[in-house]
């Protein structure tokens, strides 16, 4: 069974030709290295996972507009910005 995602710092995955591994987790924040196993190229991405929401408990301004600020200075203008709800 593949998971949905993971977090743990070390664990690696093998997916269809792509080798990812959890290289930094510290919540929200979670950085992968993604190598293509055929080509060796690879790609470092970072990934967002904040939960705390509606359904799970009201987040303040102040948790929400650090999220924002956290994003927009990690983000690299050459790489597109996905959102993901």
């Amino acid at each position: 069974v593949i998971p949905y995602h993971f977090n743990e710092k070390g664990k690696e995955i093998e997916i269809e030709g792509l080798r990812i591994l959890c290289i930094e987790s510290e919540k929200p924040l979670y950085t992968y290295k993604i190598i293509d196993v055929e080509s060796q190229e690879e790609q470092t991405i970072k990934r967002y996972h904040y939960s705390e929401w509606l359904d799970c408990r009201r987040i303040t301004v102040q948790e929400l507009y650090d999220l924002i600020l956290e994003i927009k200075s990690s983000a690299r203008s050459e790489y597109p910005l996905w959102i993901h709800c």
